[in-house]
């Protein structure tokens, strides 16, 4: 019974250190998309405060809008999880 339950529990433990990994590969994904998102020139004249504008390169996403605050952007960077919605990073 001793031996049951710590099987149990090693499983357990097992199981979160995948999410937790799985979770912290989104979150560095997510980072560097924001990083290269705000390095990007995007294009003024196709902005909207409504509509997301998108890019994508070599696994990356990042996306950028016109905040409502006048004379702002607000970008936007993707970390995709297996699964489930994806992590943004703003």
């Amino acid at each position: 019974m001793l031996l049951n339950a710590q099987h149990r529990q090693l499983d357990h433990a097992l199981l979160l250190a995948g999410y937790q990994q799985r979770y912290l590969l989104a979150y560095n994904q997510a980072a560097s998309a924001l990083s290269w998102g705000i390095a990007q020139r995007w294009p003024h004249d196709q902005l909207t405060i409504t509509g997301w504008l998108y890019r994508q390169a070599s696994g990356l996403t990042a996306c950028v809008r016109l905040s409502a605050k006048r004379g702002l952007l607000m970008v936007r960077g993707a970390g995709e999880i297996r699964g489930s919605d994806p992590l943004w990073l703003y």
